[in-house]
């Protein structure tokens, strides 16, 4: 789960830079993307996602979130420069 939240974060990052989105627009696409990315894996886990999860049920929705924020920052830089800047 953590390689595909960071290739979300690595999507988000790469069209939000394209798109030109700055500030807090930018933010929400990335939160948009782990929302979206979280609801489509959750029929996909077991009955009990508290078992797969040791903290809470809800890590599936927060789990790795800074690390992928990192990776998301990384892209959205590079592509708003590869796009807008050079």
């Amino acid at each position: 789960m953590y390689t595909r939240r960071v290739l979300v974060a690595m999507a988000a990052g790469s069209v939000a830079g394209a798109l030109a989105l700055q500030s807090l627009w930018g933010v929400l696409c990335f939160v948009l993307a782990n929302v979206a990315f979280s609801v489509a894996l959750w029929p996909l886990l077991p009955r009990a996602p508290a078992r797969t999860f040791v903290d809470e049920a809800l890590g599936v929705f927060t789990d790795n979130f800074a690390s992928g924020l990192l990776t998301f920052v990384l892209f959205w830089t590079m592509a708003f420069n590869l796009v807008h800047v050079f």
